[in-house]
């Protein structure tokens, strides 16, 4: 391969292309909801989904730029294009404002001023994160939360469909709960080396109990969540067998115990969405889940 391909691949992968799955999240709101999936707002959420990725690409240079000291020291990190120098940190500065304008454009243009707003939003929150809200404690995870949730949101904002407020809750207590996780298991492997603090942020391996105590108990709420909203008007008119979807239940307390745990361990990578998209049990979790929500409906 020679030099301009290469060059142009670690661009690629400064933008972080595998991350951008969590914006299949955009999706959620439709796939969930009561009304039809037409092939207009399959089209809708489809550019949706290619401007939010631009943005969250834009994000992970802004940070990487921040971090790149950081990055340089940190056993894995350093080998990021931006870290191992392999791309230029000019060029990076003016692909981040471009990456912005293309975005901004094709949500104003081809989606609506609602989504055009949301990805705003999400834009300078993510700024904020990486500037200041990932060193506070606490508050790195709640707003990690909340970003995974503006997702939610945002693909709501584009075929204008109305959010459920238990979807919201769930979507905040579930992610809240793999936010931590993810905290987590840096502690675990800071622990494991003998580094009884993490590099930027403002945890101690001692936090450890407390954060999965965190995780734990968002991930059983978000449970109760799902239990509450079973019992709805809606849910029981809209599902013939509602009772049926109590079943999820168990699936759900199970995996994200096991997700803790496998942390606990020191087996869980960094980002637990990215290891649960490549991880069996999760995959055949999910896919019974759907299994049950499709029996619940024509039963």
């Amino acid at each position: 391969m020679n030099h301009s391909k290469l060059k142009i691949l670690s661009y690629v992968t400064a933008l972080r292309p595998y991350q951008w799955v969590k914006n299949l999240l955009l999706f959620f709101p439709a796939v969930v909801s009561i009304q039809p999936f037409s092939t207009d707002m399959f089209k809708t959420l489809c550019i949706s989904f290619i401007a939010f990725c631009l943005v969250a690409s834009s994000g992970y240079l802004f940070n990487d730029l921040l971090d790149l000291e950081v990055d340089r020291n940190h056993p894995d990190k350093k080998t990021r294009p931006l870290a191992a120098g392999q791309i230029s940190v000019l060029y990076s500065k003016i692909l981040i404002p471009v990456l912005l304008i293309i975005a901004f454009l094709i949500a104003f243009l081809f989606v609506n001023i609602k989504f055009f707003l949301i990805l705003s939003v999400y834009f300078l929150l993510t700024a904020i994160y990486s500037l200041f809200l990932k060193r506070k404690m606490i508050v790195d995870i709640l707003t990690l939360a909340i970003l995974y949730t503006a997702r939610i949101i945002a693909g709501g904002f584009a075929v204008d469909l109305q959010l459920s407020v238990w979807l919201l809750a769930f979507s905040m207590f579930v992610f809240l709960s793999l936010a931590a996780v993810k905290r987590l298991a840096e502690l675990v492997e800071n622990a494991s080396i003998g580094q009884k603090n993490s590099v930027g942020r403002s945890y101690e391996v001692t936090d450890i109990a407390i954060i999965e105590g965190v995780s734990l108990v968002s991930g059983y709420i978000s449970v109760l969540v799902v239990v509450l909203h079973i019992f709805t008007e809606a849910t029981q008119e809209y599902y013939s067998r509602p009772e049926i979807l109590l079943v999820i239940c168990p699936i759900i307390i199970y995996w994200i115990t096991r997700m803790i745990l496998l942390t606990h361990r020191g087996q869980m990578h960094h980002d637990p969405i990215l290891f649960s998209l490549r991880d069996n049990t999760s995959r055949l979790s999910a896919f019974l889940i759907i299994l049950i929500a499709i029996i619940a409906k024509v039963s």
